[in-house]
């Protein structure tokens, strides 16, 4: 389970180090898209690229019932840190 969460970081962390230091403007698709691939891949024993069209769908539709309003303050804080450390 470990590595499939550590899978799921790592490309998250390379989508966000390729803005190259620009504003990161969207943490909250990529990151919702991670979770339910870390969650599908427990469920199931499979894992899809974060881009796959199926897979973000799919998260779309979590975060449209259950929103998580602290990416809101995330984004523009941690994110920047993390960018420019």
């Amino acid at each position: 389970m470990q590595e499939s969460i550590m899978a799921e970081v790592n490309e998250f962390i390379d989508l966000m180090a390729a803005t190259k230091g620009e504003p990161v403007t969207n943490v909250k698709d990529p990151l919702g898209v991670a979770v339910v691939n870390s969650l599908w891949f427990m469920a199931t024993g499979t894992r899809h690229q974060q881009n796959d069209p199926e897979l973000v769908g799919l998260a779309k539709k979590v975060h449209s019932y259950a929103p998580i309003p602290i990416f809101l303050k995330f984004k523009e804080t941690a994110l920047n840190v993390f960018l420019n450390s």
